[in-house]
Parts: structure tokens; C-alpha cells; sequence
């Protein structure tokens, strides 16, 4: 009889309406506690360093146009809301001094920083675009592009909240919405890829990881990419699994919206020819099929989709320098900087021991994703000699590897996040092996519940430890994790 029962249709389809119910109810909790660590960000200054330029570049977008998209002739203005003026609003100017390049660009001269000083701002402008588009929908103040200042180190206790948050929502609801939708990607990530648990865990791991909470708090274009990048990987997911070809060219186009961000958007194409290169040819012997993949349609799409989009900015930055990935360089600029910013980065070791090392020490959950990278070479192999293979890790593993080969160098965490929701599903991913296997071996872990509950008590564990150094981070408006290095 209740054999029978199990095997009902009706029976069936209210256990899964039920467990999907969950899954739903358990996602919300989860990006209600990423909201919770990341809240802050109303009340905490958003001024200080790349962020006044975001600003400063959404007036000038706002107020002049596309032609004048620059740091140059911007003043600042300030209204206090103390007595001894630790804390004010503060707004960006178009300067009324004919001769003056305007206060931002005189500021960093002061402190030996002259690379700013370009006729066209050498990054992509969809922050600063989506700010305009923020400030005409949300900003009580229509005709200023306020922000909050402070010289304190921690929360301003002296002024109001609601003043700091009804000032600055436009602003910080950018990076606030992306980090979260972050956390969103990387469980439809796990879920597509794998089981609906693993997209949890992986939720999870996005939502207390301290370099995603940092960011979250900043008005910085990494959150932005990441999301973008993490958006396209989904929609990616999906048109493979379901072979259709307008889900590559959606994840094609939702890139070139990550490379209007920032231009390490790009490398999302360079991982995905890779992973084409590896997944369609006969043999890796097999000249004939490398070249024929050069033609690939499917990448052809996905790179096509991205250029579509993106392409306009290549276009305008080589107009203006005459190399289309131009940046700026300062000579000596280690030894002129009066802030010692550089000093201090310059002191931290490169990105191939920086992220090797600080992203699981930041939160150990991490780790396991690097006990998956043998599989992934297991697989690789199997993929060029063409037999059967999971292409799952591979897909992961190479956005993942991409990144960090072309962040080798760099010694900022924040420019790995990109990577952090691929990096999230293989650490899920492996912690759900680990969940399967250690039943196997153990009488206590026999039961399932025990081996979830194990888990459970590790994550929160991990959040307990982790989230407050993001938080920290925020409060203290420092912009490296100092940990460990």
C-alpha cells in the first residue's frame, strides 16, 4: 500500500511541489542574511578613492554628454551635518574657472597622481551610466549627485540615518542589488550544473564571503562585472543544456555588458573559447578540427554578441589614443605617490600567491574547491582524447583559470571576484561528494541527517568567522583585506 503510495503521480507531484517550495523559502533566507551583513552600505561614506569618480563621471554624463567623459574641470561642494564637519554631503561640480583643471584633478596632483588628468576616461562607462539612470529614479535631490564624506574611521553616530540613507540610496543600491544578485547566480549555477543543494551551498558561500561583502559596501565596478559575468555563465548553462542557440547569444551579449563594466569582462570570451576548443575537437592531435573550431558557431555567437555590444567603446578609446585597450601609465609613480597606496600594494605578493592563499583563509568552505581540480584535469583529458568526459568542471574551471592566469600579477582581491560564484559551485559541489562518500566510511555518518546537519554547523561556522571581516572592512572604509597579508 505504501509502496503504491509513493509511486502515485499525485503523490509525486506534491512532494516535488513541496521541495521546490523549500528550496524557494531557503534561497530567500539566504539572500535576506547577504542583505543583512551588506546593509550598511545606507549609512557608510561613498566617497573616497575610485568612488567620487563614478560620481564625478555620472554629473559630467549627465550634465555635458558622452564627449565629455572626464575627470577634468569637476569641483567638489560639501554640506555638513556636523558642528566640526566630520560628516557632510558631498557633490561634484562643474568647475567655473575657466583655467582651473577643477578641484578632483588639482587633489591628486597634490598627492603625486597624475594619470587621471586624460581628454577621455580610459574606463568603460556603464557604472557611471547606470548611476544617471539610478539618480533620475531614486534620488530625492534631482539636481545633485550627493554623497556622503567622512573623516571618522567607523559609522557617523552623530547624524541621522535616515539624512545618510535617503541621500545616497541611488547610489549605493548599484553594488547592493548586483552583490546580491551574485548570490542568486550562484545557486541557479549549482542547480543547473548539478542539484538544487548544491546551489544552496553555493548561495550560501557568495553570501558570506568577505571579499563579495567589501565590495558590496564600495561604489566600485567589481560587483557590476561580476554579475554580469556570473548572469552570462547562467544563461551560457542553459543554452547548452537546452541547445539552443538564442541562450548563447543572450550570454554573448550579457558579457559585453560585463566588458562595458570593466574590460577584464573579456575574459569570460577568452574562457569560452577554451572550453569550445576542449569540448568539440575530435582529438588534440587533430590540426583539421582546431582550425575548423576557429568557425565555430557557437562562438562565434557568444563572441559576436559580446563585440555587439561592447564594441563602440573599443572603438572610441582607439580614436582618442590610437590603441583601443589603452591604459594609463605614470612613470615612478611608486616613488612620487604622497599617499602611499602604492607602497602598501606594492608590499602585498602577486595574485598567484595572494589568491591562491587569502581565498580560502578568508573563508576555508573555499578550500574544497581546489580538491575538484584534479577531476578537472581527469576530465580535460578525457575531453581532448574524446572520451567520455564531465563537462561541468571543465566549464567552471576554466572561467576560474582564466581569470586568475590574467590576475597573476595584480595584488587586489577584489579582481578575482568575477570568479567567486564558479569558485562557490566547485566548493559546493565537493562538499556534497564529501557529504555522499563519508556515509560510506563512517557508521555515524551512516545517517543522512547527521551528514547534513555536519554541514550546516561547518557553514555557519565559516559565516561566524567570515562575514565579519567584510563588514569590518566597510565600517573602517579600508579597501584591502589585510588577511593574512
Amino acid at each position: 500500500m505504501l509502496q503504491k503510495l509513493a509511486n502515485d503521480p499525485v503523490v509525486i507531484f506534491f512532494k516535488t511541489r513541496a521541495k521546490n517550495v523549500c528550496v524557494i523559502v531557503l534561497l530567500v533566507l539566504i539572500v535576506l542574511a547577504a542583505f543583512r551583513v551588506r546593509m550598511n552600505t545606507f549609512w557608510l561614506p561613498h566617497w573616497m578613492g575610485d568612488q567620487c569618480h563614478y560620481i564625478s563621471l555620472a554629473m559630467k554624463l549627465d550634465t555635458l554628454g558622452f564627449s565629455q567623459y572626464n575627470l577634468r574641470k569637476v569641483d567638489v561642494e560639501t554640506i555638513p551635518l556636523t558642528g566640526d564637519k566630520k560628516v557632510s554631503l558631498i557633490y561634484p561640480t562643474i568647475t567655473k574657472n575657466p583655467d582651473s583643471k577643477g578641484q578632483i584633478l588639482d587633489v591628486m596632483e597634490r598627492v603625486g597622481i597624475r594619470y587621471y588628468d586624460q581628454p577621455f576616461f580610459h574606463k568603460p562607462p556603464l557604472l557611471s551610466y547606470l548611476i544617471v539612470c539610478s539618480h533620475k529614479l531614486f534620488a530625492t535631490d534631482k539636481t545633485r549627485y550627493l554623497s556622503v564624506f567622512s573623516t571618522l574611521k567607523g559609522m557617523p553616530a552623530d547624524v541621522s540615518p535616515g539624512v545618510l540613507f535617503k541621500a545616497q540610496f541611488y547610489l549605493v543600491i548599484i553594488p547592493l542589488f548586483c552583490s546580491l544578485g551574485l548570490v542568486v547566480a550562484a545557486f541557479f549555477m549549482g542547480r543547473l550544473l548539478f542539484s538544487n543543494r548544491v546551489g544552496l551551498y553555493a548561495a550560501f558561500l557568495m553570501a558570506i564571503h568577505p571579499v563579495s561583502i567589501m565590495t558590496s559596501q564600495k561604489l566600485w565596478t567589481d560587483d557590476l562585472l561580476s554579475f554580469f559575468v556570473s548572469a552570462s555563465l547562467v544563461v551560457l548553462i542553459l543554452g547548452i543544456k537546452r541547445n539552443k542557440d538564442w541562450y548563447i547569444a543572450l550570454a554573448g551579449a550579457l558579457c559585453g555588458l560585463s566588458i562595458l563594466a570593466k574590460q577584464t569582462g573579456g575574459n569570460l570570451v577568452i574562457a569560452m573559447f577554451i572550453f569550445f576548443i576542449i569540448t568539440h575537437q575530435k582529438s588534440i592531435l587533430d590540426l583539421k578540427s582546431f582550425f575548423i573550431l576557429l568557425f565555430n558557431k557557437r562562438a562565434i555567437i557568444f563572441a559576436g554578441c559580446a563585440f555587439l555590444i561592447s564594441g563602440f567603446w573599443f572603438y572610441k578609446i582607439w580614436r582618442v589614443y590610437g590603441n583601443p585597450f589603452f591604459l594609463p601609465y605614470q612613470p615612478s609613480v611608486l616613488e612620487i605617490d604622497r599617499t602611499g597606496w602604492f607602497k602598501e600594494l606594492n608590499a602585498r605578493p602577486r595574485g598567484a600567491v595572494l589568491f591562491l592563499v587569502q581565498i580560502p583563509y578568508l573563508c576555508p568552505a573555499f578550500i574544497f574547491a581546489y580538491f575538484s581540480i584534479e577531476r578537472f584535469f581527469k576530465e580535460t583529458f578525457n575531453a581532448v582524447m574524446k572520451r567520455a568526459y564531465d563537462w561541468r568542471l571543465i566549464f567552471l574551471w576554466i572561467v576560474v583559470l582564466q581569470y586568475y592566469w590574467t590576475l597573476r600579477t595584480e595584488q587586489e582581491e577584489r579582481l578575482m571576484l568575477p570568479a567567486y560564484t564558479c569558485l562557490a559551485v566547485l566548493a559546493a559541489y565537493a562538499l556534497n561528494v564529501f557529504r555522499l562518500y563519508t556515509g560510506r566510511f563512517s557508521k555515524f555518518f551512516g545517517n543522512r541527517y547527521v551528514r547534513e546537519a555536519v554541514i550546516v554547523i561547518f557553514l555557519i561556522a565559516c559565516a561566524v568567522y567570515a562575514a565579519p571581516i567584510g563588514i569590518r572592512t566597510g565600517i573602517e572604509q579600508t579597501i584591502l583585506l589585510r588577511k593574512p597579508f
